[in-house]
């Protein structure tokens, strides 16, 4: 496995990341069906906005993180050593299963999903191996 990310990192990846993360790869959604980010925010006093999402795909020494960005900036991550499922699916699609441990929802999971990935395959591999990395703890 490469410690060499796909692209270079942006800023919103640089903000995303904690003090000692290492990025090992960096993607974005394979093409989809017309429309398929678009989504819409009602604000007061402006109504209605339709607006694009740009989503990034990081996969961390210690994390996996889904960073969108549109209107508003969000950033959702799951630890790789608390994950308890990695699945693909024949469209390229990997979800991430944490069994959360602490508050708010102990004992409930949390799922996150690469959607679309044109290399499903080989993303996959890499989390399997920073996963058991991490979980040993270890660096990949």
């Amino acid at each position: 496995m490469s410690n060499q990310p796909d692209r270079p990192e942006t800023d919103s990846v640089q903000r995303a990341l904690e003090a000692g993360e290492t990025v090992l790869w960096i993607g974005q959604p394979g093409p989809a069906d017309q429309g398929s980010h678009k989504k819409g925010r009602w604000i007061p006093g402006l109504g209605f906005i339709l607006s694009g999402s740009k989503i990034t795909y990081v996969l961390t020494n210690r994390r996996a993180l889904k960073i969108s960005e549109s209107l508003w900036r969000r950033v959702e991550h799951v630890e790789l050593r608390l994950l308890v499922g990695l699945e693909m699916d024949e469209v390229g699609t990997i979800t991430l299963e944490e069994l959360r441990s602490n508050w708010p929802n102990p004992g409930r999971y949390k799922r996150l999903s690469f959607e679309r990935l044109p290399n499903a395959v080989q993303v996959f591999e890499q989390i399997q191996q920073a996963r058991d990395a991490a979980q040993a703890g270890a660096e990949p």
